[in-house]
């Protein structure tokens, strides 16, 4: 029987049957994978605490249907759980992994940048600074998936300014966000066309935009 060892970002977790859980998780080793995790529902699961939403984690499986034997927290992220201002970037951003990136493709930049924005998220208090990482954040995504900036100057009517804009933030570490600015002429415009952008790749709007729109 083999035996795989991972680390990733735990993205969800989904019932099946009575005690158990499918756990999707974004991982280095396998891209987006689902596991099953046995007994994780149970009060005394040695598991649980180890497998929570947004945390980075170390895990082994084994089978042909991959099932967790083993997990160990990494990072768990704290300051972004206990903040329901910050959850809804949390929820966009998970979103987005689940529904732009297909199973068992592994994309390391993409899962760097995603580990990137939630370090933003847990340390940042500032609304302004966090809507400018996400902004950066679904830009570098797109762009991982073959959505670059220029795409966007091809299919939308934008000004010179506007894709200057869109490919510094594209460019922008984020480690460095507070450093980035957006001028205000062009903030709206700019989200429009990141929305235009992500609907296009995922011919739909995401179900977290709404809770979204409502924070930031």
């Amino acid at each position: 029987m083999k035996y795989n060892k991972a680390q990733g970002i735990v993205l969800k977790k989904t019932n099946y049957k009575e005690t158990d859980q499918i756990v999707t998780i974004w991982s280095y080793e396998f891209g987006k994978m689902r596991v099953l995790a046995r007994g994780l529902r149970l009060p005394k699961s040695k598991l649980a605490g180890s497998l929570q939403d947004l945390s980075l984690v170390n895990f082994e499986v084994t089978g042909r249907w991959p099932t967790i034997i083993s997990a160990g927290t990494v990072r768990n992220f704290k300051g972004i759980r206990s903040n329901l201002a910050k959850m809804a970037p949390a929820f966009y951003v998970t979103e987005l992994m689940l529904k732009t990136t297909a199973d068992e493709h592994p994309n390391t930049p993409a899962l760097e940048c995603f580990l990137d924005f939630l370090n933003v998220l847990d340390h940042e208090d500032n609304l302004e600074i966090i809507d400018v990482a996400l902004h950066s954040f679904v830009l570098k995504l797109l762009d991982h998936l073959g959505f670059g900036t220029e795409y966007a100057q091809n299919s939308f009517q934008i000004s010179p300014e506007l894709f200057e804009t869109l490919k510094s933030l594209r460019q922008a570490d984020l480690k460095d966000i507070r450093g980035v600015t957006i001028a205000p002429n062009l903030a709206y415009k700019l989200k429009q066309t990141i929305n235009q952008l992500l609907e296009f790749v995922l011919e739909r709007e995401l179900k977290s935009k709404a809770f979204l729109t409502q924070v930031i």
